[in-house]
């Protein structure tokens, strides 16, 4: 995993994160702008992320009904914002990917973000809603799985 995208992909859930919790989204400031700056002064790519939290945020809605349709024993209310925010993150990944960024790739970023930020089941959690969401929606081929029962 890019160290550089690892970073990014954390500013980008700690952007998220405060954009989903505001109370104010009529604010004057930009909350990766904010991330950014004081935390981003290492970053070697920053237009990954920002373009990574732009695209987030256009999803958000498509990826909140998705979590809601493979998770759903977990009322959507139950699940502890910062899981959402890895959720919205990877399924942004899985269905609108920046290039270079395979499926396969996303999930375990996800997960990693998950053992980073979440709770203690919450990396086998993200795993298993975005590995059933890419199964459905990419197929096994695309993920790079295959038949081994020949």
């Amino acid at each position: 995993m890019s160290k550089s995208r690892h970073l990014s992909r954390q500013l980008v859930v700690k952007a998220l994160f405060a954009d989903l919790n505001s109370l104010n989204p009529q604010r004057d400031f930009s909350n990766i702008d904010y991330v950014l700056e004081n935390f981003g002064q290492t970053l070697s790519c920053e237009d990954f992320t920002r373009q990574l939290h732009a695209k987030a945020l256009a999803n958000q809605n498509t990826a909140l009904e998705l979590i809601q349709e493979y998770a759903a024993e977990w009322p959507i209310e139950k699940i502890a914002l910062v899981d959402k925010v890895i959720l919205i993150l990877g399924i942004t990944e899985l269905l609108d990917p920046l290039p270079d960024v395979p499926p396969i790739v996303a999930i375990n970023e996800a997960v990693e973000l998950a053992k980073d930020f979440g709770g203690t089941n919450a990396s086998k959690f993200v795993n298993g809603v975005l590995s059933n969401i890419a199964k459905a929606k990419l197929g096994n081929t695309k993920l790079g799985i295959t038949n081994l029962n020949v």
